[in-house]
């Protein structure tokens, strides 16, 4: 669970984002330390109900919203979850269009036309990131948990071996001391945005805890 919500071109997208405020390379790892602890907390009050009732969040949520009423939640959770299936596609196919281009330069001609502010090969890598999950959802969700059971370690792996890349180009030496841009608002409420950010963007692993908990 936390593999998937973190280690995916959202996960790193939203975290160098953060800099764009104007905080520095410490301020951010500060906010992102406080919106995580936060997060911690209001995921064991979700954690807890799951646990202790056994059930999942749409039914869980009828405690609140009544038999009935607990569509609306429902509902705007799929809605949420469609959107960021397009956002995570989406940056996907940024990755497969920079892979492409590096091995086939040639492609770089299909860069350079826009239809519905995409280029040829922007549709191309996109339609082809939808119909490859498109296969791994049409087979079942045991498919996916087996999908899983190997990308998962395999992410690990490939995070490393870029840990250790970045820290050769960098002679082994990363610095925290990194300035930041200019904060529009200023520092303190660019920090207080970074934390609430933070939450946000984990907002979805809070709401669906207890989904996970109930069989603990």
């Amino acid at each position: 669970m936390w593999m998937s919500d973190i280690h995916s071109l959202g996960g790193y997208t939203f975290a160098a984002g953060l800099f764009a405020l104007g905080l520095g390379a410490w301020q951010v790892f500060l906010a992102l330390v406080a919106g995580i602890i936060i997060v911690f907390f209001l995921m064991n009050f979700s954690g807890y109900a799951g646990q202790k009732t056994g059930v999942p969040y749409p039914v869980l949520a009828r405690v609140s919203f009544g038999t009935f009423g607990a569509n609306l939640p429902a509902l705007l959770r799929a809605l949420v979850a469609i959107a960021w299936y397009g956002i995570q596609t989406w940056l996907a196919s940024r990755a497969v269009i920079v892979i492409a281009l590096k091995i086939w330069p040639d492609l770089q001609g299909l860069t350079e036309n826009n239809f519905l502010g995409e280029s040829t090969l922007g549709w191309l890598a996109f339609l082809l990131m939808w119909a490859l999950q498109l296969l791994l959802l049409r087979n079942g969700m045991e498919t996916i948990r087996k999908f899983q059971d190997w990308a998962g370690p395999a992410v690990w792996a490939v995070m490393g071996l870029l840990v250790v890349y970045i820290l050769i180009n960098a002679g082994w030496n990363i610095s925290l001391d990194l300035p930041g841009g200019k904060a529009e608002w200023g520092v303190t409420h660019a920090f207080f945005a970074a934390v609430a950010l933070t939450v946000t963007y984990f907002s979805t692993l809070m709401l669906n805890f207890c989904d996970f908990s109930r069989f603990a």
